[in-house]
């Protein structure tokens, strides 16, 4: 059994046709954090905003998070930013 991610990637996702083929650009935007005190519902820290207004939360990949998350990292003071991800490729 696995063990449930401690946060959420935020992403934003455009779409655009590329040699006439329709495609997709995936960008992180933030992190989410499942409240503390044990209550329901997250806490999303947003680095930019959607221009659609919708985003995507998705687990972590194990295989490309090398780092703790933004959010976490900057409220400790270090860690890098990464702003482009591509989940809908790890997910086929």
């Amino acid at each position: 059994m696995s063990q449930s991610p401690t946060y959420l990637n935020v992403f934003t996702v455009q779409e655009y046709e590329r040699d006439g083929k329709t495609q997709h650009s995936w960008n992180k935007i933030g992190v989410a954090f499942p409240h503390g005190d044990d209550k329901e519902g997250f806490n999303i820290q947003l680095n930019a905003l959607p221009l659609d207004g919708k985003c995507v939360a998705l687990p972590p990949d194990p295989a490309s998070e090398t780092q703790e998350p933004e959010g976490r990292a900057a409220e400790r003071g270090h860690g890098e930013r990464s702003t482009r991800s591509s989940p809908r490729e790890r997910r086929r």
